[in-house]
Parts: structure tokens; sequence; C-alpha cells
């Protein structure tokens, strides 16, 4: 029960990043047209900000979604299948999420190992700043995966 709760304050933790990202995206969007159309400025790094608050939004949002099972899926051959099978496909598929958080966590580590330190272009933050998100999202896949996996498998001894 308390890894449930825990898994939840996480879960609630990253909607509320991913929404305060999506608010900063707005806001950072609507000072960059008042400035470039009413005083004719650019501004540079409201570009690189928002794109630091894209990115952290589609990767803090991941697990939300497959936590959440509110991502898309194509289910019209599977809905029809008996519940044992689709528990299965639901497990492999959980395993396949998993091997995939797996995958791109090892990727990221990689290429920040190479290019973590390199600054960006008007922020200068490191690479390893700008792109920790990708990270965060990737581990709570993972994490989100294996939960759902063994939900399943606990699914499985009730059906016949």
């Amino acid at each position: 029960m308390i890894i449930k709760k825990v898994f939840n304050k996480i879960l609630s933790s990253l909607e509320y990043m991913s929404l305060i990202a999506l608010y900063g995206i707005a806001i950072l969007i609507f000072t960059q047209i008042v400035f470039r159309n009413f005083f004719s400025i650019g501004l540079s790094w409201t570009n690189e900000l928002s794109r630091f608050l894209q990115i952290s939004l589609v990767f803090l949002m991941l697990p939300v979604l497959l936590k959440k099972e509110a991502h898309v899926k194509i289910d019209f051959i599977i809905s029809r299948l008996p519940e044992k099978i689709r528990i299965i496909i639901r497990s492999l598929t959980s395993v396949l999420t998993c091997f995939f958080g797996i995958y791109f966590l090892r990727s990221f580590l990689q290429l920040m190992g190479k290019v973590g330190n390199v600054p960006t272009a008007v922020l200068n933050w490191p690479n390893l700043i700008f792109f920790f998100s990708g990270f965060l999202g990737s581990l709570f896949v993972i994490l989100f995966a294996l939960e759902k996996f063994f939900g399943e498998l606990l699914k499985m001894k009730d059906v016949k």
C-alpha cells in the first residue's frame, strides 16, 4: 500500500510539473509575440526556455499517461479476446515498455556522458540539466511499467 501512495505522489508531482511547463510555454510564447510585434525586440532566451519546457512536458507526461492508461491505444482486436489472453498481452506490453524505458535511459546516459557538460546556446545551461526530464521520464516509465506488469500477474491468478 505504501508503494501505491508513493507512486501516486510521484504521479501527481509529474502532472503538476507538466502543467507548470505548459503554462510556462504559453507565457513565453505570448511574451515573445508581444516583444517582437510591439517593440521590435527578439528575445532569444524565450525560444530556448520554451524548448526546455516542451521537452520537460513530453518526458514528464509519458509516465503519467502510461500510469493512467491515457495514451493512444488500438484495441479493437484485443478487446474481443478472452480475459486471460488480454492479461497476457497487457503483461507483454508492460515488459516491452519497460525494455523501451531501459533502452532510452541507457541511451540518455551515453549521450550525456559525451555532451552533458556542453552548454546550451543562449541560456548557457549544461545539456545534462536541459535534458534531465528525459532521464526522469524514462526512469518513471520503467517503474510504472513494472508496476503494471506485476499488477497484471496478480490479475492472472483470479482469471480461470
